[in-house]
């Protein structure tokens, strides 16, 4: 089994971030600060406490390792904007339902509701089925889920889905590059979760939002993957 044993934080925190902090100001400025300020005031009313509606997406990658294609799943919670990563190798229902574990195992919060949009494999966009097994899974956890039928539609989707590293960072992964790919993740998670102030939470971090609420208060880091780091090609690849 290939493994990441170890890494060097620091080094590896330092790294450039995939987006520049102005970009993301410049992107969301660019809608018109009234718009903008409607926006974040939906955001007050779909999801006022972390963990109320939290949105997952998925994003394929464009290049296949040894007959996979291999897939980048993300969630940010809309309260506060935490989000987490995971890559798979294969995009399947199984590894849909492991991200959804991933991602209350890594949130301090408890989540309430996911949503996301209806394409596989959250559900069949073919029928629209709503008792779909990642649904089924969703309510055995404890969880709501709902789909976006219309996503162009969902404006703080749309706004959202731009923060997560799929949406700024197309993909490529090929034998030699895997690893890095990972650390990038890893180091833009890091970057995004404790340093990236944003418009759509009045200029904090998702860090000093989720610190905002009594219960977080003495949060001082997020970090969803631990100091060392292990590249289990198991649970990559969804068994």
């Amino acid at each position: 089994m290939a493994t990441i044993a170890s890494r060097d934080v620091n080094a590896d925190l330092s790294a450039k971030p995939a987006q520049s902090n102005t970009d993301i100001w410049s992107i969301l400025s660019g809608i018109g600060v009234l718009h903008l300020n409607q926006i974040v005031h939906s955001l007050e009313g779909i999801a006022p406490r972390p963990g109320s509606v939290v949105y997952v997406t998925k994003k394929g990658l464009t290049s296949k390792i040894d007959g996979t294609e291999p897939v980048l799943y993300s969630a940010i919670d809309v309260c506060t904007h935490l989000q987490v990563s995971r890559m798979y190798f294969t995009m399947t229902i199984a590894s849909g339902v492991d991200f959804l574990d991933f991602v209350r195992e890594k949130f301090p919060f408890r989540i309430l509701e996911v949503r996301t949009k209806a394409e596989l494999p959250f559900t069949n966009p073919a029928i629209h089925q709503m008792q779909h097994r990642f649904t089924v899974e969703s309510v055995i956890r404890d969880i709501q889920h709902t789909i976006a039928y219309s996503p162009a539609r969902d404006e703080v989707l749309s706004m959202l889905s731009r923060l997560t590293y799929g949406g700024v960072f197309e993909g490529f992964v090929d034998k030699p590059s895997e690893q890095k790919l990972f650390r990038e993740l890893v180091n833009y998670l890091f970057f995004h979760n404790n340093h990236r102030s944003l418009p759509s939470l009045g200029g904090k971090t998702p860090l000093q939002k989720l610190k905002s609420f009594a219960a977080f208060e003495r949060t001082f880091c997020f970090d969803p993957y631990s100091t060392t780091i292990q590249l289990n090609y198991d649970w990559l690849r969804g068994v």
